[in-house]
């Protein structure tokens, strides 16, 4: 039995990387006008910012349905988890926290059963992400998930995020 990481795209790791931790990462959607994406299934990186340049408008984002949630707590708890640790981007950002809280509330008592821990990181991409890797390395170490949540928490306390802006163009655009 091992807790099992639950975060969702806005974390920006890699696939690969996400899939040999064992990371399940529940993906936003988003929109460019009339066309939406799975964020990081539809449209990659490269893609989203080759859009970018192209397109008119700017980009809008969704959070996932709590359905999508409730569906992989579901299975990992199927699959045999003994606790789920769910680590998503800014309240403050997103409904995505909210959708996720959502989900757990709706699950049938007995999959309440096992327990889950729902976090509001107040981050997003690195900040959100490095702190998920550590959290996945600790669950295969074999901690529990009163241990991984405690240092998932003072790492998130503790990370600090640093943006260079090759241009001002988008935030122009966006209206700020």
């Amino acid at each position: 039995m091992t807790v099992r990481i639950v975060t969702d795209s806005t974390s920006d790791l890699p696939l690969e990387q996400a899939k040999a931790l064992g990371i399940e990462i529940v993906p936003l959607t988003v929109t460019f006008g009339d066309e939406a994406y799975l964020d990081n299934v539809e449209m990659d990186n490269a893609a989203f910012y080759q859009k970018l340049q192209e397109s008119k408008e700017l980009p809008r984002t969704s959070q996932p349905a709590p359905a999508k949630f409730q569906e992989t707590y579901t299975r990992l708890i199927d699959e045999g988890a003994s606790g789920i640790l769910s680590v998503h981007l800014a309240s403050k950002l997103s409904g995505t926290y909210q959708s996720a809280r959502t989900a757990y509330d709706t699950l049938p008592a007995d999959a309440q059963k096992t327990p889950i821990e729902i976090i509001d990181s107040t981050s997003i991409s690195a900040g959100l992400g490095y702190p998920i890797i550590k959290a996945a390395e600790e669950s295969r170490q074999g901690l529990s998930l009163e241990e991984i949540k405690a240092n998932l928490l003072d790492r998130l306390e503790r990370s600090r995020i640093f943006a260079v802006l090759d241009t001002l163009e988008y935030v122009r655009r966006g209206g700020v």
